[in-house]
């Protein structure tokens, strides 16, 4: 909706912004790279679009279906990028008439300090969509890493173990502190 999507510019915009102030990007970029920006909540707008990189909420009903309304309207040759982090492609792309076309593209929060990006393929997508993802990432100055579709790909999966022990020493009376710091 509109103002999620005035949200979500404002933080980009605050992100360039703060870069910006600390010399990391010329004061001029932030108006340049705002400009290179289109959201829109008309799903016509997105017919001229070489990529669309959906960052809606974890939900697997309202994914499918703005995608199903993305996937009607786009060009062709358009990649069409997810950015969940633990909602499978072959699950989102149930419904696509042509599922090889979708990506994921997984970035971590907070995004302008997280320099790591998951790049996932399910078995459908084309090679070539999954290249330019990479390439599109490494285009932005962030480190892609390639997954395949699988829950939680690498990092999440990686993460629960992790998240198990820090829970199991808690209950064992190990300081917050303590855990954090190791």
């Amino acid at each position: 909706d509109q103002t999620a999507l005035d949200r979500g510019l404002a933080v980009v915009r605050k992100n360039y912004e703060r870069s910006a102030s600390r010399g990391s990007i010329p004061a001029a970029a932030v108006e340049e790279r705002m400009a290179l920006i289109t959201g829109s909540t008309d799903k016509a707008d997105f017919a001229d679009c070489d990529w669309v990189i959906e960052a809606i909420f974890e939900d697997l009903k309202a994914k499918r279906e703005l995608f199903a309304n993305l996937e009607a309207v786009a060009k062709p040759g358009a990649v069409l990028a997810s950015n969940t982090s633990s909602l499978k492609l072959a699950d989102i792309a149930a419904n696509f008439k042509d599922p090889s076309r979708l990506v994921g593209i997984h970035f971590f929060n907070p995004v302008p300090q997280m320099m790591l990006v998951e790049i996932i393929s399910s078995d459908r997508t084309r090679k070539e969509f999954a290249d330019h993802a990479m390439a599109f990432v490494r285009q932005i100055d962030k480190l892609p890493l390639p997954v395949k579709d699988s829950p939680g790909f690498l990092v999440n999966r990686v993460l629960g173990p992790y998240m198990q022990n820090a829970f199991r020493l808690l209950d064992e009376g190990v300081k917050p502190e303590t855990i954090d710091r190791a």
